[in-house]
């Protein structure tokens, strides 16, 4: 009879035990099988082999009385009903035990068959859920504390990338202020354009040359606008097309030296470069414009070639007083033989030595040899 409902009834009247159990075997729809002990000490002994599927409980024992004989009893029957049998005197007690997690009470002489079964049905049923419930909730709570320590190793891991990126973009920052701080340090004028003609970057310097209106660029026209210039030496304009911010747009790199622009009634020569900055997928991405003002420059390469015209004369002269130079050296020997014929030719005048046909043919030798020299 293995499908029997095993009861312990725990009960010191053989009367009342005697009824109880009569009216158990009344039942007809479950089958009981009903043990019966008198004392605590007896049934918490036989509770102890967990062979039972509810107890029928009386408070009042031989050896024990009130709530103490119920909450002797719950520790060693965790998994079973308790239904405590009570008096009309003691309902009080009787719900006093339910507060401390008694199935349900019955009140001695208002038992019925059905109303027994029922309630000792119900009784199981419920400490069924109850269990499945508290099995539920302890599955739940560790799936929680499981869930938590999951979410505090990833909040903990979440909390170093943040930190990590934190320091990362920090770094970033400090990387771009300085390489700021460089080009702006730098005496050359930077401009980065995005493709559509809107400004990335732009320093102080290449504000300085071409105005506020650099970082204002909404598109292509504008900024072809912002880079009006002139060709060197002329008032002819030139072309947009050709400056290297344009031609960086067009995915070339190029090199100028022969535009001027016009700031504060000033032209200003300029030497300029532009490069493409290009995506993964080789597309333009950004282009990028360097600008020198080559004002000084140019004037020092004036000044360099005027220089180098003034030692270009100077150089002339020289060689034109050597050439002087060494024609006087020429001619001052024979000189010198002149001089010297034409003084003896006057001592012997004063001499009264005078010899005409001998100092004509001195003075025609003089005059051959002077010729010859």
């Amino acid at each position: 009879m293995s499908d029997r409902i095993k009861i312990l009834l725990i009960e010191d009247s053989p009367s009342d035990q005697q009824l109880i159990r009569s009216l158990l075997s009344d039942v007809q729809a479950v089958q009981f099988a009903c043990e019966w002990t008198g004392s605590l000490g007896d049934g918490l002994a036989r509770l102890s082999t967990g062979e039972f599927q509810a107890v029928l409980l009386d408070l009042s024992l031989p050896d024990s009385h009130g709530l103490e004989t119920y909450e002797r009893v719950v520790p060693v029957c965790e998994s079973i009903p308790v239904i405590v049998l009570t008096g009309h005197e003691d309902e009080e007690l009787a719900l006093a035990a339910l507060e401390r997690g008694a199935q349900d009470y019955l009140t001695k002489g208002e038992i019925s068959s059905d109303l027994l079964a029922r309630t000792l049905r119900y009784a199981m049923g419920r400490k069924r859920a109850e269990e499945a419930l508290q099995r539920a909730r302890t599955e739940l709570e560790e799936r929680v504390r499981e869930r938590t320590a999951e979410l505090t190793e990833a909040n903990r891991e979440l909390a170093h990338e943040v930190q990590v990126r934190v320091q990362a973009e920090r770094a970033v920052r400090d990387s771009e202020r300085l390489l700021k701080q460089f080009v702006e340090a730098m005496p050359v004028g930077v401009f980065v354009a995005h493709v559509d003609g809107t400004p990335y970057f732009a320093n102080e310097l290449a504000v300085e040359l071409f105005g506020p209106e650099i970082l204002q660029t909404k598109s292509l026209e504008d900024l072809a606008g912002v880079f009006r210039g002139f060709q060197s030496g002329t008032d002819q304009i030139y072309h947009a097309s050709r400056t290297p911010v344009m031609r960086a747009l067009q995915g070339e790199k190029s090199s100028i030296a022969d535009m001027v622009v016009e700031r504060n009634n000033r032209r200003i020569p300029l030497q300029a470069w532009g490069s493409p900055v290009l995506d993964s997928s080789g597309n333009v991405r950004l282009a990028v414009t360097a600008f020198v003002d080559i004002s000084e420059r140019l004037a020092i390469e004036e000044r360099a070639r005027q220089t180098q015209q003034d030692l270009a004369h100077l150089s002339r002269l020289n060689t034109m007083g050597e050439m002087a130079s060494g024609l006087a050296h020429e001619l001052n020997q024979p000189l010198m033989a002149i001089v010297a014929y034409i003084r003896s030719c006057i001592l012997n005048l004063n001499g009264g030595q005078w010899k005409l046909e001998k100092d004509r043919d001195t003075l025609c030798k003089v005059l051959e040899d002077a010729a010859a020299e």
